[in-house]
């Protein structure tokens, strides 16, 4: 990816072949870096031509990211927050770097099970008025749904 003001860039002495084959040899330099395995990340539609490139020689294997499994935390296991019926109280929840789904019409942010309070998380100011809050495992396990905890009610 070329910056669209490149042309400053001429100060230094570079121009576009230059710039190219220094994006091209640090590429490479990063590709064959890997000692187990390598995964590129691409858009379908945007595909770098280095990849096009590689293709030639060595056939990728693209892989839906939607088929990969979850990711579990290394740095301690992560649950996430999702509240629903949040209308009145989303510019709070913004602020608290909650992010919308659209899809799902709700609010969600992740946070690390450690230390975690539900005590805590319905006490703030928004918690209450008929917001509906869950909480999920990493695994995607329901934990808490208003009132019933996994715990308490076998959720």
């Amino acid at each position: 990816l070329i910056h669209p003001n490149w042309v400053f860039l001429r100060i230094f002495g570079d121009n576009l072949e230059n710039i190219e084959s220094e994006e091209r040899r640090l590429f490479y330099v990063a590709i064959t870096r890997a000692q187990n395995s390598l995964a590129l990340l691409t858009e379908t539609r945007a595909q770098s031509h280095y990849l096009k490139d590689i293709n030639k020689r060595l056939p990728l294997i693209p892989i839906k990211w939607d088929d990969l499994p979850p990711v579990s935390s290394l740095d301690g296991a992560r649950m996430e927050i999702r509240v629903f019926n949040a209308y009145k109280v989303r510019n709070q929840l913004i602020a608290l770097k909650y992010d919308f789904n659209g899809q799902g019409k709700y609010w969600y942010k992740a946070a690390l099970a450690d230390g975690f309070s539900i005590e805590a998380l319905l006490g703030q100011t928004w918690a209450g008025g008929g917001v509906r809050v869950e909480v999920y495992s990493e695994t995607g396990k329901l934990l808490y749904l208003n009132g019933y905890s996994e715990t308490r009610n076998g959720i």
